[in-house]
């Protein structure tokens, strides 16, 4: 075709810090997923199961609100969730020599996403009756 020089140049690159390692990079990811799997998996499930066996009711008896119990409860996960987090970033910095500590913002960010999807899971869990089924609502179709 009388073409001396390629179409194209290809170059490498070195991405990211070579400081860090993978687990400092997988880390954030698995308390992502973590925080997710509480929320939208776990809350909804434990709320359907009080909803299917009177739980909720006796609940209603009592002279506890129900705008109190569902603070308190997105409250407990929500800390719960946090607590985890701190557990996992812990074990990861002992066990794996993890560099990478969240910061200010990322602890917001954990905090407020834990607090998101334990209140989604609250919803979810308080519409549908069958625990069952409120996880595998929680669940993305693709996972399934």
């Amino acid at each position: 075709m009388g073409v001396e020089e390629p179409a194209a140049a290809v170059e490498a690159q070195q991405r990211g810090d070579p400081a860090l390692g993978a687990v400092d990079y997988f880390l954030p990811a698995f308390i992502v997923a973590m925080v997710l799997i509480n929320g939208v998996m776990t809350v909804p499930s434990a709320v359907a199961d009080f909803k299917r066996d009177g739980t909720l009711k006796r609940l209603a008896a009592t002279p506890l609100r129900k705008r109190e119990w569902i603070l308190a409860n997105v409250i407990q996960q929500s800390l719960l969730a946090v607590a985890i987090a701190l557990v996992m970033v812990a074990v990861a910095w002992v066990l794996f020599g993890v560099t990478a500590v969240p910061g200010p913002l990322a602890l917001g960010v954990l905090v407020l996403g834990s607090v998101a999807f334990t209140a989604l899971g609250m919803v979810v869990g308080g519409t549908i009756q069958d625990p069952g089924s409120a996880i595998s609502l929680g669940v993305p179709s693709r996972f399934r």
